[in-house]
């Protein structure tokens, strides 16, 4: 039996691509599979700024009264200050209105 669809409030942001640690446990940096390198190392202001549109719209569409959004990567703190500062701007003007922004940052700590 499924019951009625529940509206995500967060969503995780890969803002970085890159790490600034080398852990041996890594699932990513420290296998075989080593595609990460030709892929693009921070988010793009196209994907910022849609990725911001769409939560304002599913906010919109589903009263909530916050979202949270939680920067990650990587190492996000690596996309440096401007390019955070990018990000933080857009999903707050984005969400201005509709729901309370709840911003966060999971980072290693090193930066």
């Amino acid at each position: 039996m499924t019951g009625p669809a529940v509206p995500f409030r967060e969503i995780v942001l890969k803002v970085h691509s890159r790490c600034d640690l080398a852990c041996d446990h890594c699932y990513v940096y420290e296998h075989a599979d080593q595609s990460w390198r030709t892929r693009p190392k921070t988010i793009s202001d196209h994907v910022v700024s849609r990725t911001a549109r769409r939560l304002a719209e599913h906010a919109r569409t589903h009263a909530l009264p916050s979202v949270t959004v939680i920067l990650h990567g990587g190492e996000p703190l690596l996309a440096g200050p401007a390019r955070l500062r990018r990000v933080c701007e857009e999903f707050t003007s984005a969400l201005a209105g509709i729901a309370e922004l709840d911003l966060r940052i999971h980072t290693n700590g090193l930066q």
